[in-house]
């Protein structure tokens, strides 16, 4: 396994240093693994599971020392005294345990970072001082949305997930004539806020500067109507001939061009759609010769078009 890219800058005896305290984190990490699913199975208790996973978790960070991370909402960031409340405040202290003076990462969504350690734990809040402040550099250059028809079960939300970690700057979910799902105004409010949380743990985890816009669930007409402003339309079709890398421009990209893959249902697009994409300025793309499961044709679009251009690998 690679070292983490937090180790690039130090010296050749700090990196043999921490190489051997990696491995033997790796070590006793799979050992920990493997006795907590032979106890928890013979014990059958998710309690007791989920206890010993957050002991582990607060290992983890104490012994490698990472800074976690928390969203803090944006109007709070007025001063050097703020504080976390709800959820992450929830999470600071009774998950990771963490300590009057430790140290923490705060992101506001806005491509802000704050250096923060904490002062003090109050009813249902944690007080903090910021320290240093900075912007985010790990937010991609490339602005590529996803327009997704909406698929069966949970997979919308294992997508956003996954494409908010890889850096997508839009979401936008849509009804197509063979998606299985259709919602009431309510479930749709429900699923946003719900994604919208989902793409705020993923930036966290991936230490994104801010999560990528959610929008709400439309019909297939109106996600054509809200592609005017993008300036490379592409739908991605089974039935194409051209491959999606001979459909994006050559890098670099201009700042002010956006980047729309539309893709289908488990059935794909009808024949209709099609023919109203192109007549939008949609251009069609494959993504090669083999039948991809709907959610692999999101994450492979989406991993081809920002490689292609530069900001993956």
């Amino acid at each position: 396994m690679d070292m983490p890219s937090i180790f690039e800058n130090l010296s050749t005896q700090q990196i043999s240093a921490e190489r051997t305290k990696y491995h033997s984190f790796q070590v006793i990490s799979l050992a920990c693994y493997h006795v907590l699913i032979t106890v928890s199975t013979c014990l059958i208790s998710s309690k007791f599971f989920v206890t010993i996973s957050a002991l582990i978790l607060v290992c983890r960070y104490r012994l490698w020392g990472i800074m976690r991370r928390f969203y803090i909402y944006p109007d709070r960031v007025e001063r050097s005294d703020i504080y976390l409340s709800g959820p992450e405040a929830r999470h600071l202290r009774t998950v990771l345990r963490l300590s009057v003076g430790e140290k923490v990462v705060l992101f506001d969504g806005t491509d802000n970072e704050y250096d923060a350690r904490i002062v003090s734990f109050k009813s249902g809040r944690v007080d903090l001082r910021i320290t240093a402040t900075r912007s985010s550099s790990t937010e991609p250059q490339v602005k590529l949305t996803i327009a997704q028809a909406l698929l069966k079960k949970r997979k919308m939300d294992g997508l956003v997930r996954q494409l908010t970690e890889l850096g997508i700057h839009h979401w936008r979910p849509f009804i197509a004539r063979r998606s299985i799902p259709r919602p009431t105004q309510a479930k749709n409010l429900a699923q946003t806020a719900r994604w919208k949380t989902i793409a705020t743990e993923a930036v966290k985890q991936c230490r994104r500067g801010s999560p990528p816009i959610i929008s709400h669930p439309i019909s297939f007409d109106d996600i054509l109507v809200a592609s005017k402003d993008d300036t490379v339309k592409v739908v991605l079709w089974e039935r194409a001939t051209e491959p999606l890398i001979n459909r994006l421009p050559a890098p670099p990209l201009p700042g002010n061009q956006q980047i729309l893959l539309m893709l289908g249902p488990e059935g794909g697009f009808s024949e209709a759609e099609i023919k109203a994409a192109k007549i939008e300025g949609f251009v069609t793309a494959s993504l090669g010769p083999r039948i991809l499961r709907a959610e692999t044709a999101a994450l492979t679009a989406c991993v081809l078009v920002l490689h292609h251009l530069n900001d993956l690998g």
